[in-house]
């Protein structure tokens, strides 16, 4: 009979010949669709030579591809909804490969629609597959196959919500063979039902008497002295070691494991990690404000003119703004009030619309009539798409602030210069000047970070759009 970890090596080379087959199968779906749509037939000869190759780069990249992103090894504790995630990611990556090398190498193909059909065939196939597959593996696990077992370490209100959560799923397959009390623990010889097996310093004991996959580190920050004790046995017994990391007190931060030149580190970030989704985003600013430039030249050479015939000064305005995480840079905006208004900036302070650091009235008697205008259709912050050009904005993101404004913050409101500021955000399609709080300004900009995505900056861009023509809210 195969041992545990030969069967677990068995599935996964099963399971990434599947998803080979499955990948390359897709493209002649897609083919025969596309043969079916053209002619009525689900061959067509030059459609399946012109595309062969695409079969066989399938077959061979997409497994990489998954694998690179994680899907491999499977996780018990990983939900359905992240291996949805890791398909998605790694089907559009591989159809952007597919479109990279067609572009590069200029491979005339009959039709760009296989491509489109193949990208919904394949991902549709992989989640359908995988999530058929989490179905079998849970009942298999929940009739008692395929179990691992568990010692947890520690009897802290993490250690029972831990054993109470292991109880409660059986689909994962991790079973509680017993518990291990710090020196200050209970004198319980149960907790749920599962047997506490002794204190910390009985550890070599229990994994030679008790076959034990998996150990849960959960005992106090006061106790840490003897983990080190811990993890050298697991790591004699060649047993996995799952450490809690609830012994610092953290309000929103999200921790990562990562290696420093042999040395482990926790990574607690409050910030999008890096990723695809952020090179994405880097990519489409620059795609989009160079767009957007083009587009809006006559509109921007319009205006400047206006500004220009209309009242004294330049026609750009330009002030320091703090950026990601404090840096200084030049913002550019059309000039929309009289020269000089900065120093008329205290008279009208009592008239306030917003409270705390920043300045914002209704009726300024500082900005002109066409500065009005521009203001009104946001057409002011066009210079702004520069700004995204040379690296300092992003499209979408927290509006930077005058650096007086940042020595006023409390100490977390800093926060919001922990990404790129942006042109627009989620506090402009939230009301824009119509929100008077300062701080209910500055948790949008921190919902926006804690929640950052491709499609939530997608969202914001087109809520931008109908802001802007509906004029809402601008002063």
């Amino acid at each position: 009979m195969l041992h545990l970890s030969h069967r677990f090596l068995l599935f996964r080379k099963i399971n990434i010949s599947l998803d080979a087959v499955l990948a390359g199968f897709s493209v002649l779906m897609a083919l025969a669709i596309r043969s079916f749509m053209q002619s009525g037939n689900f061959y067509i000869p030059y459609l399946f030579e012109e595309h062969i190759w695409v079969v066989f780069f399938a077959f061979l990249a997409w497994p990489v591809i998954l694998n690179v992103n994680g899907l491999y090894p499977t996780d018990r504790l990983r939900k359905p909804a992240q291996v949805i995630r890791i398909i998605l990611k790694s089907c559009f990556q591989g159809v952007l490969l597919i479109v990279a090398i067609i572009f590069l190498f200029k491979i005339k193909t009959s039709n760009r629609a296989v491509i489109g059909l193949f990208f919904a065939i394949v991902s549709s196939t992989l989640v359908l597959k995988e999530v058929l597959l989490i179905k079998l593996i849970r009942s298999a696990r929940s009739s008692g196959r395929n179990i691992r077992n568990v010692l947890v370490v520690g009897t802290s209100e993490t250690a029972r919500d831990i054993i109470h959560k292991l109880l409660d799923h059986k689909y994962l397959g991790l079973k509680v063979t017993g518990v291990l009390a710090p020196h200050n623990g209970s004198c319980e010889t149960h907790i749920f039902g599962v047997p506490v097996l002794g204190s910390l310093e009985q550890i070599e004991q229990v994994l030679h008497t008790i076959a034990i996959d998996h150990v849960i580190i959960t005992i106090d920050k006061r106790d840490y002295q003897e983990v080190e004790n811990i993890i050298a046995h697991c790591e004699e017994e060649g047993v996995e070691v799952w450490l809690t990391a609830d012994i610092f007190k953290i309000t929103f931060a999200k921790l990562d494991a990562g290696d420093f030149f042999g040395t482990p580190m926790f990574i607690f970030r409050t910030t999008p990690k890096l990723s695809w989704q952020l090179f994405f985003k880097s990519i489409i600013d620059y795609m989009f404000a160079s767009m957007l430039i083009i587009i809006t030249l006559p509109v921007l050479l319009i205006s400047a003119v206006l500004i220009k015939i209309t009242s004294p000064g330049p026609v750009l305005f330009k002030q320091k703004r703090s950026g990601l995480q404090g840096r200084e840079f030049t913002l550019y905006k059309l000039r929309t009030m009289n020269v000089g208004a900065h120093n008329a900036l205290e008279q009208l302070k009592a008239q306030n619309l917003l409270t705390g650091p920043v300045f914002k009235m209704e009726r300024d008697p500082r900005i002109t009539t066409v500065g009005r205008w521009l203001r009104k259709f946001s057409i002011d912050e066009l210079p702004q798409l520069f700004n995204v050009l040379a690296g300092d904005m992003s499209l979408i993101g927290p509006r930077p602030p005058i650096p007086d404004e940042v020595q006023q913050y409390k100490g977390w409101q800093r926060r919001r210069l922990s990404m790129k500021p942006g042109i627009t955000g989620l506090w402009q399609v939230s009301g824009r000047n119509q929100i008077t709080f300062f701080d209910e300004w500055v948790n949008l900009d921190l919902k926006y970070i804690d929640n950052w995505s491709l499609l939530l900056d997608v969202k914001i861009f087109f809520k931008t759009i109908i802001v802007v023509f509906g004029a809402k809210g601008a002063h």
